[in-house]
């Protein structure tokens, strides 16, 4: 699985997969709504704010945010290749990109709409909290936010104390980009924190064993 920034090359790879998805986005329901994110689409790569998640030569994955806004705007993954840690892969491409601790924001359904449901649980588990409730293209939506710097959930380690020997990695102290990519990763080890609180260290295919403790943040 190949992470990086989409290329006008890609843009009608990423209308297919829109076009897969756009039934659990609000504002793509029609041809011109399809054209304008289109055009939205253009302007992101020209700026740099696109990034695409490639299995092959097929498109799976697709991001736009902007750096100057401190947002993530639009998130996908192909429905043929979900729970492959991939929008991980994709929130960890955007956060190396924007400016260290600054707090980053999404928008998406409310928590008392269905269609939000596996969106809001994933946000959640990357650190987002709920912020304010508002409406888009008709429909009611809540900003989720990420407080960069803020506690990190159970399990992850502070900043300032990161046990990780790699002090060299882009990732080094941000709890929320290492536990995305890790999750990302084809072996899913567990963060260097993670394996020294719990003691485990996990083989590629999921089992576990005591032992020698190999940092690979």
């Amino acid at each position: 699985m190949e992470i990086r920034l989409a290329e006008t090359h890609d843009l009608e790879d990423w209308m297919a997969l829109v076009k897969r998805v756009r039934d659990s986005f609000p504002g793509l329901e029609t041809e011109e709504a399809l054209a304008a994110h289109r055009q939205t689409v253009t302007s992101f790569l020209a700026q740099g704010g696109a990034l695409c998640a490639k299995a092959g030569d097929r498109l799976v994955g697709a991001l736009l945010f902007s750096r100057a806004a401190g947002e993530l705007c639009f998130l996908a993954v192909d429905p043929e290749y979900r729970r492959q840690h991939i929008g991980e892969a994709l929130v960890a491409g955007m956060l190396s990109r924007m400016e260290p601790g600054r707090d980053i924001t999404v928008t998406t359904y409310r928590a008392d709409d269905p269609r939000g449901t596996a969106a809001r649980a994933f946000y959640r588990k990357l650190g987002f909290t709920d912020g304010p409730l508002a409406e888009e293209f008709g429909t009611p939506v809540q900003e989720l936010i990420l407080v960069q710097g803020q506690e990190p959930p159970a399990g992850m380690t502070a900043d300032p104390d990161c046990p990780c020997k790699k002090k060299n990695c882009p990732r080094h102290g941000d709890c929320v980009a290492c536990r995305a990519y890790h999750a990302a990763s084809r072996r899913q080890r567990p963060c260097c924190c993670q394996r020294k609180k719990h003691g485990f260290f996990p083989f590629a295919g999921g089992k576990q064993r005591k032992g020698k403790h190999h940092d690979e943040s």
